[in-house]
């Protein structure tokens, strides 16, 4: 038995998987040497002008930079990037894009994945009333009155419900049988009974002192609130308090100490997570906004941000808090809400003063390995710019970037930069992002190793006075010719780039992801030197408290991870002893070694899957005989299309009535070429997307002869022998373009589809081709919902496009049927849908189901219906 330990210790060690050190792992994923993106604020951010700043990135250059948003606006202000525009009414103003509401519009950006993270919670633009009581107010049993004082700055902020929450200062508990009358100006009043006071009581922070508070939300219809019939915004002004506890026979130990108002609190989140769960909307990660309490955002001990110049002029000055205070963390305080962000997945967040570690660096810096920042979360850490002093001379912008950089002596900045405005000269603002990309790409040129998070607001290019935003121009030319360099060296077209000079551009969700990635994977991987067989293991991360990787998200958490192996086109990958195939073999780079990089596949557009392509496509063939097959093998996909080669080129379109993908990275799909004679076949495999602007983009196991002008083609090998199911997937940065290649939107797989064609070239009568699991993959920071489940929705519109109000809409998954019914802008939600349902859906009696089937595999929020040809 000791001879037997010994030889599976030395077979081990010697003949069998390894332990992957550093050395296995590449920095980042092939074939990238460098990673730049963005991390963008949405401060002032108009609807609009991030739709066309996001159709412009993300659709023309393919660069899939995403943005931040918020979940609510303390204001409800217009041009305001936030789901809801008051404590709970969902943000109906108009988008200007489209006829949709603010909220539905910025649905479909997260889905699309051009938003992926949340701004702080609210906009937090709303000072906050605060007043002292000089004697604490003693309950009792008749009613005590108090009476808050005045504030005249208080209407101004009003005007749009602005001031909702208003928050009693308790030194203690409140008595159980407390109640509250709130009385207004004109006459009217608002009460809250016990069962709502307990609810809206938070516990006092031993830590910080903080006092018991009680919450009440004025005007607004909420389970634990009080709405004021008949009475619209803005508010009357509150006159009085009346508070009664029968139990206090000779008065409570409990006192009144003071007075808040403001529109922000953990009620608020409470109110609103439910739409966020509702729709699958599931950040990783939370920047840090400011705004004027600070109150939803994350901060450190230490001193404060004081704003001594707030409201300080005229009669109610004394009766606003100046100094600013981030209680997202802070246990006990009226505004902690770390734990619901957690639940809903945030993992990584920033402070905005005070952090407890640096979370800034500089562009001659690093991002550093991921650590914990507070409780629960890592650090997301930012590359912040310097571009000088306002009205300071442009020509010392090189001179200061040099002190960091000697390379940057001659950085032209007057190409990206002004002189004596903040929205063209500071360089966190979304003018200079222009000279910000070009600072990291005049290092990538230098020889430099760049990783850089740029800290930006593009919304605040609207303001720059050099130029005029618009939906076709969202930044100024020069900013556009940079971030078009960016798009070259992320795709590198026509293979010009050495691989120091790739530059990868990951949302920045996913950069967060990644980084915390390849932290900690090092120790929970192995690779076979001889089969190049890689196993990843999952483990407990310390800092998030959970498993990581989530394998309820597939390989989300893996997307990037690449792994040198001796033979890529050998490599096999498994997860917890199971396997994968979402992965690209990669040849070798700069170092000799082969790779394989893993591909997050949660969140796929389905092209050729389960469902027969008849339900959703025009089907034509030439050369050859084409069928659908399902539910036929057991070895590969369980459907897929099988074309018979007749002759020696044989192909199958699929029309696309409505195909639209955003933010793909890569194509995915299962394939087998053989004969039934048993004979070796002689065709090739090509598959062949079509696109709207009619440039064509071939994915090939043979190198094409020629390309059109404007297209494009990328190889994939065939690196199993015999005729069996091969697996592969396909980087769109590895696509090679015709050389007379000219315009400025770049011929991708992004966009409208309009067909996709299977090849069979170079065969003989009789060789086959199948094809099945066709699909693209968009890397995404997007969590998922504890049951796996996804969401389909839409909106029905009606005569001359309008949206279709009150109309019924029947969705039948997988015989499941359910109905609901369109709200104001025409919009239908079906939440909690089975991943990988088969759909169908149906808006009112006269329309047909649309597009007849839908496999859902993701959450899918642009199922519309247009009415306009059946009624």
């Amino acid at each position: 038995m000791r001879f037997l330990i010994l030889c599976v210790i030395l077979c081990t060690s010697l003949c069998g998987s390894a332990d992957a050190a550093s050395s296995d792992l590449r920095r980042l994923p092939f074939p990238f040497g460098q990673m730049v993106t963005i991390s963008s604020d949405a401060d002032y951010e108009a609807p609009w002008h991030e739709a066309a700043i996001h159709r412009f990135l993300n659709e023309d250059l393919g660069l899939p930079i995403s943005d931040s948003v918020w979940v609510s606006s303390s204001s409800g202000l217009p041009d305001v990037g936030a789901f809801f525009d008051s404590f709970s009414g969902l943000n109906r103003q108009p988008s200007l894009v489209d006829n949709l509401p603010v909220f539905e519009l910025l649905t479909r950006e997260w889905h699309r994945g051009n938003i992926d993270h949340l701004h702080s919670w609210s906009d937090d633009m709303v000072p906050q009333y605060k007043a002292a009581f000089p004697e604490p107010v003693k309950l009792s049993r008749s009613s005590t009155e108090v009476s808050p004082p005045d504030a005249p700055w208080l209407k101004s902020f009003e005007h749009r419900r602005g001031y909702q929450q208003l928050r009693l200062l308790l030194d203690g508990t409140a008595p159980q049988d407390l109640t509250i009358e709130v009385r207004f100006a004109d006459g009217s009043s608002s009460s809250y009974t016990n069962d709502v006071i307990r609810s809206m009581e938070s516990d006092g922070d031993a830590k910080t002192q903080t006092p018991r508070t009680i919450t009440l939300v004025l005007n607004e219809e909420w389970p634990l609130g009080s709405r004021i019939n008949d009475v619209s915004a803005p508010l009357p002004a509150v006159t009085a308090l009346l508070l009664r506890a029968p139990s206090c026979t000779t008065g409570c130990d409990t006192r009144i100490t003071g007075i808040e108002r403001d529109n922000f609190s953990r009620h608020s989140v409470l109110a609103q997570i439910p739409f966020l769960e509702y729709m699958n909307i599931r950040p990783s990660i939370a920047t840090g906004h400011g705004g004027v309490t600070y109150h939803p955002d994350f901060e450190g001990p230490g001193p404060h941000y004081h704003r001594g110049d707030l409201l300080d002029q005229g009669p109610g000055k004394d009766v606003v808090r100046r100094d600013m205070e981030g209680l997202a963390a802070r246990k006990g305080s009226d505004a902690y809400h770390a734990d619901i962000l957690k639940k809903l997945g945030i993992r990584s967040v920033t402070a905005i003063y005070n952090p407890p570690h640096q979370e800034t660096v500089n562009f001659a810096s690093q991002i550093p390995a991921a650590f914990e920042s507070f409780a629960g979360f890592y650090a997301l850490v930012k590359t912040h710019g310097d571009f000088g002093a306002l009205g300071s001379p442009l020509s010392d912008v090189p001179k200061m970037l040099a002190e960091l950089d000697p390379a940057m002596a001659d950085f032209d900045a007057q190409r990206f930069l002004c002189r004596e405005n903040v929205y063209c000269r500071q360089a966190d603002q979304g003018s200079t992002s222009g000279g910000l990309i070009a600072l990291s790409l005049a290092l990538v040129s230098k020889g430099r190793t760049v990783e850089h998070n740029w800290y930006t607001h593009f919304g605040t290019t609207r303001f720059d006075p050099t130029f005029h935003a618009t939906t076709e121009s969202p930044f100024g030319p020069a900013t556009m010719a940079a971030f078009a360099e960016l798009s070259m060296h992320y795709y590198d077209p026509t293979a010009n780039h050495p691989f120091g000079q790739r530059v990868w551009v990951p949302a920045a969700g996913v950069w967060a992801n990644y980084n915390i990635l390849r932290t900690g994977i090092g120790d929970h991987l192995t690779v076979d030197p001889h089969t190049s067989a890689v196993q990843i293991r999952s483990y407990f991360d310390p800092v998030l408290g959970t498993v990581f990787p989530d394998r309820a998200a597939s390989t989300r958490d893996l997307n990037g991870l690449t792994v040198f192996v001796k033979d890529s086109g050998a490599a096999t990958v498994s997860i917890d002893g199971e396997p994968i195939t979402s992965f690209v073999r990669n040849p070798a780079d700069e170092s000799g070694r082969q790779s394989i990089t893993v591909v997050d596949d949660n969140t796929p557009t389905i092209i050729l899957g389960k469902v027969a392509p008849e339900h959703s496509a025009r089907i034509s063939s030439t050369g050859g005989q084409y069928e659908w097959i399902s539910g036929q093998e057991s070895s590969g996909p369980s459907a897929f299309a099988k074309l018979i080669a007749q002759s020696n080129v044989a192909s199958v379109s699929f029309g696309m009535n409505s195909l639209s993908v955003f933010n793909a990275t890569h194509i995915a799909f299962s394939y087998r070429i053989r004969r039934d004679d048993g004979a070796a076949p002689s065709g090739h495999a090509s598959i062949v997307f079509k696109r709207a602007d009619a440039t064509h983009v071939e994915f090939t196991d043979v190198i094409p002869p020629a390309l059109a002008p404007g297209n494009s083609y990328a190889i994939f090998d065939q690196h199993n022998s015999g005729q069996q199911w091969q697996s592969t997937t396909i980087p769109q940065h590895s696509l090679r373009w015709s050389e007379d290649w000219v315009g400025r939107r770049l011929p991708l797989v992004l966009g409208r589809i309009e067909s996709v064609e299977v090849q069979l070239k170079d065969a003989r009568p009789g060789d086959i081709l199948e094809v099945g699991d066709l699909k693209t993959l968009r890397p995404s920071a997007n969590g998922v919902s504890q049951n796996q489940t996804v969401v389909a929705a839409g909106r029905v519109t009606g005569l001359a496009g309008k949206a279709a109000a009150g109309v019924t809409v029947t969705g039948d998954f997988d015989g499941l049927k359910r109905q609901t019914v369109t709200d104001a802008a025409g919009f239908y939600v079906f939440s909690g849908v089975k991943r990988g349902s088969i759909a169908a859906i149906k808006a009112g009696s006269c329309a047909p189901t649309r597009g007849d089937l839908i496999e859902l595999e993701m959450n899918e929020v642009e199922i519309d219906i247009d009415l306009r040809p059946f009624c």
